[in-house]
């Protein structure tokens, strides 16, 4: 029988409830004051540890003193062999058979100096600091929430400022252009008004000479009169026709204001922030390194040549391997262009670009970053959709190379690598200690290393930005990495395809002119290793089977 929390332990197994004050730790059991009385009268229980219940409060545990299967059985034997405490009553059952069954004050004598109390209070301590870390981290979490929410509300009224002020702009400009145009045509309308006013004064003079013979004067004074003017009312008759032949009329109207249209004045973007916190195993849990099952590469055998669109001139630089195989080519010239190619050659999508050098694939997503060196920019274009994704972001310098994790783009400057999350916000920047601009770009997850290419070195530097390996390579272009992590790069000046093996620092030959390579430039190869792509001269993409 357990008893109940505050209750007596041996006032409880006896079927009555006492409260317990004190708990001794060498029996294992909450005492009332009778029992622990009783408990001194014994020579060897006098020496027992006994903790006030009412200082150590929650903090004693309550514990299994009997067997599941035996509900009589004390708990006192541990069998090393299956790593259970069981009863006496267990070891002829399951137990039988077991040389490594102890009696529990044995195997327990010495625990408060082992290991595994140290790492179990270790593990405790450090899943104490982490989950504070993680609580602290949620609520500075709810606070920039906050924070972001007035910010976001203060950029909106400003946005509001300033398209009120556009409009007031546009209204100031369409009063000018009324004014202009009304005083320019009542201009010319008085001067219609002034010649019209002479002309009918005229004909009503006329009119009236011609009516006061008609009324007084002789025949011959009517029709001489009337000789005398027919020249000037043909005169006017002619400016008459000419008048109404050419009037014009005018309507002023505002125009195009039904197709004013504000789609947006922007849009709630959340951006993940990693964890700061990092966590720390619990030593007799630790989880073990993942073994590498994919087979090294022992030979690459030619394939075939990629299909190029016919009519265009080609400069490839840049090569990216979509997760269906698909080939994403930078072409560097100034109407350039970055192909989409399937798996089968057939052209997917042809997108413009002024001098595209490098394309990377942004991760779990259908989205590329492409590098822009002449522009200083970058440009984000979904592949899917064969559309730019946004609008294109500068960057500090000319950046050539990139290369792409699960959390930051990498760009190759001069003599740097500028790290951008996967908006385009710049995060930091490591300094490679060299004034040649880096053209080529790998990230190994596993090494938590860039390696990264000029036109002269290549490197392997850590991403906290300390150098690990240089070596003196000719030529700015061309590097990949296999899934075991070797890395291969190009060898224009040779033909040659190299390797330096995981952990190695000499390099061998992997392919030659005699496996048709020519000027190799960039190189990737696809998802699973299992397919090898080379720009070679920059104008063809060969493939390549790895075996």
């Amino acid at each position: 029988m357990m008893a109940s929390k505050g209750q007596c332990d041996p006032c409880t197994e006896q079927g009555t409830s006492s409260p317990a004050v004190k708990f001794c730790s060498d029996c294992e059991e909450r005492l009332c004051e009778k029992c622990i009385e009783d408990h001194s009268k014994f020579k060897v229980l006098r020496s027992h540890h006994l903790i006030d219940l009412s200082a150590a409060g929650s903090k004693i545990p309550t514990f299994q003193k009997y067997c599941d299967v035996h509900a009589d059985g004390l708990l006192d034997f541990f069998c090393t062999q299956h790593d259970v405490v069981c009863c006496r009553s267990c070891m002829p059952l399951k137990h039988q058979s077991c040389k490594n069954v102890f009696p529990l004050e044995h195997v327990s004598k010495d625990v408060r100096n082992s290991a595994v109390l140290n790492d179990t209070l270790d593990a405790m301590d450090n899943a104490s600091k982490t989950l504070t870390g993680l609580m602290d981290g949620t609520n500075n979490n709810i606070k920039k929430l906050e924070d972001d929410e007035q910010a976001i509300l203060r950029e909106l009224k400003t946005v509001k400022e300033n398209l009120v002020k556009q409009i007031d702009k546009f209204e100031e400009k369409v009063i000018k252009e009324l004014s202009s145009i009304k005083k320019e045509k009542e201009i010319k309308f008085k001067q219609n008004q002034t010649e019209i006013g002479e002309l009918k004064d005229k004909v009503q003079e006329i009119h009236e000479q011609v009516n006061f013979l008609k009324k007084h004067g002789s025949n011959n004074q009517l029709f001489l009169a009337l000789r005398q003017q027919d020249k000037k009312i043909q005169s006017i008759d002619c400016r008459i026709k000419e008048m109404t032949s050419t009037f014009v009329g005018a309507q002023l109207a505002l125009t195009g204001i039904h197709n004013l249209k504000i789609d947006s004045i922007g849009s709630i973007e959340e951006t993940p922030l990693p964890c700061a916190i990092k966590h720390k195993p619990m030593k007799l849990n630790q989880a073990q390194a993942r073994s590498d099952n994919s087979k090294p590469i022992t030979s690459m055998q030619w394939n075939n040549q990629l299909n190029l669109h016919a009519g265009t001139d080609y400069n490839l630089t840049g090569i990216a391997i979509t997760s269906d195989d698909s080939v994403i080519l930078c072409n560097h010239t100034p109407s350039g262009n970055l192909f989409t190619y399937s798996s089968t050659n057939v052209l997917k999508s042809d997108i413009s670009l002024s001098f595209p050098y490098d394309v990377a694939l942004i991760p779990n997503t259908d989205k590329v970053v492409v590098t822009l060196p002449n522009e200083m920019k970058i440009q984000f274009i979904d592949i899917t959709r064969t559309e730019l994704s946004c609008n294109k972001i500068s960057t500090e310098e000319s950046c050539y190379g990139v290369s792409t994790n699960r959390n930051n783009i990498y760009l190759g400057g001069m003599g740097k690598i500028f790290v951008l999350n996967l908006q385009g916000l710049f995060r930091n920047k490591i300094t490679v200690n060299n004034t040649e601009s880096i053209y080529s770009l790998c990230v190994n997850e596993t090494n938590q290393q860039l390696i990264c290419r000029s036109l002269s070195r290549l490197w392997y530097v850590k991403l906290t930005g300390e150098i690990v390996y240089q070596t003196d390579v000719p030529g700015e272009a061309g590097l990949a990495l296999d899934r075991r992590g070797n890395v291969y790069y190009s060898m224009r000046v040779s033909d040659e395809i190299r390797r330096i093996r995981k952990g190695d620092s000499s390099s061998d030959v992997v392919l030659k002119a005699s496996d048709k390579i020519s000027r190799p430039y960039a190189i990737n190869f696809n998802k699973e290793s299992t397919t090898f792509y080379v720009i070679n001269d920059c104008e063809t993409v060969q493939i390549f089977n790895c075996n």
